[in-house]
């Protein structure tokens, strides 16, 4: 009996020791499972049914600036109520109610200090002895989340810089667009899908075509990282347009591509033509006027002679016409220098447009008919008088007419048309059916000593050019090889 006792109470005695033991294993293991919570940066709470906290980390209590210990027992309402906590109280009674786990890749949460905290969470039911409740570990993604909107922000703006940039920004990739600025299509008059659907080099003319694909090819092959060159591009209406291109290598969408602008400097062009031809008329026009003037004291006396030589005798008539001819051909040549010389006071006054155009007619009228080419005059009547200086005129007429005949070598008929044009100006059209000038020739036309006759000086179309310039006037030229040529000419009624 006593002993059997004995055996009893040893029992007890080691059961106890047992439970101690458990007991403080159990102690430390929620020590240490409480250490690593609180070491978590995570955020991790429980509540129950009644949205009191059972469960918090310091990561969370932190955010709420208490300790662990004010806040369990109590409600997250009592220390900031806000929408966004609304939100999240609603969710989480979605959790225990439907026993449901719920994940957010991001949630707001404001803290203690009022400041916007992002977070990633989930939520997930679990029972205890006291009822059901609902575990979160959220994650603060606020870092992230700033550098997201802000990388966002970044990105609208340039987007926004891109698209109203004042030059054509581009990004190529297998020889295609697959992105093109507003710019790109005013300047090339396609809309922005027409381009991104075109192949690049039908935006060029065809001896620039190769240029293009060489370029582009080398870039994208690596073979150059970045470049810059110019090329003549067509519009959609064809017209032609000059590009300065700029482009760089890049990776977008993980492919190679090219990144650029592309800048329209036909206007640039234009004026640096128009320079590059006012330097070559004022050069020409000084070296005119002192060849011309010399010229001119013998020419004089040479005819003179002839002509006095040929009253006294006829003999050998045949050569001294001939050689007046030639003189004539002299002369006419020496006052087309003059014109070209250094702009002298011209003295405007009202002209009857009509008039000059008939008297050339009937001048010219036996070289026409010598050709075999009849010219026909279409005038408006009720055109005003002009303000002009009627030699000028003249020759600037005799000069488009004679052109014309001697370009019928068939014959033809060539028609002169007069009308107003934007009620304060004339436009006259000299229309002829000749062989017509080669477009590569065309954009020569108005440089001194280039010509396309043979035995042409290259002066005359230089001196229309600086006559109607001086009249304040304009002068195209439209030709089709065996079709014929159009001159227009417009003059302004009024000289300002």
């Amino acid at each position: 009996m006593i002993h059997s006792l004995a055996i009893f109470v040893a029992f007890i005695r080691m059961q106890a020791l047992t439970i101690r033991k458990i007991n403080v294993s159990l102690k430390e293991q929620k020590d240490f499972l409480r250490q690593i919570i609180d070491m978590s940066p995570t955020f991790i709470y429980a509540k129950n049914l009644d949205g009191d906290i059972t469960l918090a980390n310091v990561t969370f209590a932190s955010a709420y600036g208490t300790t662990v210990k004010d806040l369990v027992g109590k409600k997250e309402e009592d220390f900031c109520l806000n929408k966004e906590m609304t939100e999240r109280l609603f969710d989480e009674k979605l959790v225990i109610l439907f026993n449901k786990t719920i994940s957010k890749s991001e949630e707001s949460f404001i803290d203690s200090q009022g400041r916007t905290r992002w977070l990633q969470s989930i939520k997930i039911p679990f029972h205890t002895s006291t009822g059901k409740q609902m575990l979160c570990v959220a994650t603060d993604i606020t870092t992230r989340k700033v550098a997201e909107e802000a990388l966002k922000e970044a990105e609208s703006k340039y987007r926004s810089l891109v698209e109203k940039a004042p030059v054509g920004v581009y990004i190529i990739q297998e020889a295609r667009f697959v992105y093109v600025n507003p710019r790109m299509s005013e300047i090339f008059g396609y809309t922005v899908e027409e381009l991104l659907n075109m192949e690049i080099k039908n935006l060029f003319v065809t001896e620039d075509r190769p240029l293009i694909e060489k370029n582009i090819s080398k870039q994208l092959n690596n073979q150059l990282s970045s470049i810059s060159y110019q090329a003549r591009g067509i519009k959609k209406d064809q017209s032609l347009i000059y590009l300065e291109i700029h482009g760089s290598t890049t990776t977008y969408e993980g492919k190679p591509a090219i990144i650029g602008m592309y800048l329209d400097i036909t206007e640039r062009v234009k004026t640096e033509e128009i320079i590059r031809k006012s330097d070559k008329l004022s050069v020409v026009g000084e070296l005119a006027a002192g060849v011309a003037h010399e010229i001119r004291n013998p020419l004089t006396s040479l005819k003179g002679f002839l002509q006095l030589l040929q009253s006294k005798t006829n003999d050998n008539k045949i050569y001294f016409d001939i050689m007046l001819s030639e003189l004539d051909r002299i002369n006419f040549i020496v006052n087309e220098f003059l014109v070209l010389a250094k702009p002298q006071i011209i003295n405007f006054q009202k002209k009857d447009l009509l008039k000059i155009l008939q008297n050339i007619t009937i001048l010219l009228n036996t070289q026409a008919i010598i050709n075999n080419v009849q010219i026909h005059v279409d005038f408006d009547p009720s055109i005003p008088l002009i303000e002009c200086e009627e030699n000028l005129i003249k020759q600037l007429f005799i000069n488009i007419l004679k052109n014309a005949i001697e370009a019928m070598a068939n014959g033809g008929e060539i028609r002169v048309q007069a009308m107003k044009y934007q009620n304060d100006r004339i436009l006259i059209r000299c229309i002829d059916q000749g062989c017509g000038i080669p477009e590569e020739r065309q954009i020569k036309l108005f440089e001194p000593f280039y010509t396309t006759k043979e035995k042409g000086t290259g002066l005359g179309l230089m001196v229309c050019y600086k006559i109607i310039e001086a009249h304040n006037g304009k002068i195209t030229i439209e030709s089709k090889i065996n079709e014929g040529t159009t001159v227009n000419i417009i003059l302004p009624i009024k000289h300002h």
